[in-house]
């Protein structure tokens, strides 16, 4: 995760009011990744960052780790590119992750997403400096 994980009732509320204000100031948000059968939230995905001057964003995601390899992730992300090529009419999508966690790669790869490159010592996160792979897609190149 390139964020802190929620330690308290009171950091998820922190981070639901910070979602709900991003959603009525027509920001970017994170949308919630539900379970079908059981109604239950699992996960997050959303647009970090919206450039309009270049019909670029940034996406990111997480899903709780009980429901890895099970291909949900990837059924977001998929949405989420649709979306964003489809709907919000972006010409590139691009995410990022520590290069440690390479699942995280896999489900790009599976959405369609090409990796760029690495970028060395990126982030400061959890009180080290990371390497982080950027990978990307551009709507011309996306398959629904």
């Amino acid at each position: 995760m390139l964020w802190e994980t929620h330690r308290s009732i009171a950091d998820s509320r922190s981070m639901i009011r910070g979602v709900l204000r991003s959603y009525r100031a027509q920001e970017p948000a994170a949308l919630a990744i539900v379970l079908r059968e059981t109604g239950r939230v699992v996960g997050t995905i959303g647009f970090l960052w919206i450039d309009r001057e270049h019909n670029t964003a940034e996406i990111g995601y997480s899903l709780a780790e009980e429901l890895w390899n099970h291909g949900l992730m990837t059924e977001a992300l998929r949405a989420m590119l649709r979306f964003g090529f489809e709907t919000l009419h972006l010409n590139r999508i691009e995410a990022q992750f520590d290069v440690r966690n390479a699942a995280s790669g896999q489900v790009m790869h599976k959405a369609g997403m090409r990796k760029e490159g690495v970028l060395r010592q990126r982030l400061y996160n959890k009180g080290e400096y990371i390497d982080v792979e950027l990978w990307a897609v551009l709507a011309s190149d996306f398959e629904p």
